[in-house]
């Protein structure tokens, strides 16, 4: 009885202590949780609201979703200061996800912010050099000099409507590229001068990939500055940008990638539809695809119609 009464005194000793650390981590979970939430806050609050973007586009949907409370990816638009029919706007995807993409998040955003309308950049190759300086400058240590090899990969466009029959287009990219869709009956598109063939033709619209330069946006070795594809778009014309998330996605029948092929099939198969109706059929095919396997990165992909 002398030894059970003993044990019985360790174990409740040892619960209480138990019981104690896990109160303990609880806590300090619910702080880092709150802590976490609030980011959200704040990166919600720099990431473009309704209304602006309905100021600014007519017709448009924004799939964003995060993998955890904090995303790595972000889009981002803005009108140029000398002319306010001019529109930029960008998918990016930084590098990580959850707190520490999102902390680059805020640096890319900040640096296209200053780009425009600190610099007053209107080209957008220029507007992606500028940003690219901010952004190797912010990651370089004062002290030491070393740099902090972060980044992230963007498209950026830009519409001017000054001329509402010949509507302007600018791309330039830091790895990823703008997709644009037309009717296949109409001509094809003409990038710097020359025509382009489709990559995808499919249910009378066919589409353009239109890449990206080969560099990522911080630190690159042998770094060149960024292409610039200009053109004239016609109304009706939809532009695709995007992050990678959606075709890295795991999923399906056998479990492998939703892969860019299959996303270019689901743009070209949803062009019967108003684009303000595309977002409900790429987060319901994503959803689809995924099943009960774990997101495996943040997602963000905006359709612009001209």
């Amino acid at each position: 009885k002398k030894k059970n009464l003993a044990l019985e005194s360790v174990i409740a000793d040892r619960t209480k202590e138990i019981q104690m650390q896990a109160d303990e981590l609880q806590h300090k979970n619910k702080e880092v949780t709150d802590s976490i939430q609030y980011s959200r806050r704040i990166q919600g609050s720099i990431l473009p609201g309704t209304s602006r973007l309905n100021d600014l586009f007519k017709n448009y949907f924004i799939y964003y979703a995060p993998k955890d409370i904090v995303s790595g990816d972000f889009y981002w638009v803005d009108q140029c200061l000398q002319n306010k029919k001019h529109i930029f706007f960008a998918a990016a995807d930084c590098t990580g996800h959850g707190v520490p993409g999102a902390m680059v998040s805020l640096i890319g955003t900040r640096a296209l912010n200053s780009s425009v309308r600190e610099s007053l950049l209107t080209k957008t190759n220029e507007i992606l050099d500028n940003t690219n300086n901010i952004v190797v400058e912010a990651f370089t240590d004062m002290v030491s000099g070393e740099i902090i090899k972060d980044g992230m990969d963007i498209a950026l466009c830009s519409l001017d409507y000054t001329d509402e029959d010949a509507i302007k287009f600018q791309f330039s990219g830091a790895q990823n590229p703008a997709w644009i869709i037309r009717k296949e009956s109409d001509s094809n598109l003409i990038i710097n001068g020359e025509e382009i063939t489709p990559n995808l033709v499919l249910n009378g619209y066919k589409l353009f990939d239109i890449k990206g330069t080969k560099q990522p946006i911080g630190y690159f070795e042998n770094v060149q500055p960024f292409e610039i594809n200009s053109g004239t778009l016609c109304k009706g014309d939809r532009i695709y940008l995007f992050t990678d998330g959606y075709a890295d996605q795991f999923g399906g029948p056998k479990g492998k990638k939703f892969k860019y092929k299959t996303l270019k099939e689901l743009i070209l198969n949803a062009q019967k539809r108003p684009i303000s109706d595309q977002k409900k059929i790429f987060k319901e095919a994503f959803h689809d695809w995924k099943g009960d396997i774990e997101q495996v990165d943040d997602i963000c992909l905006m359709g612009i119609e001209v």
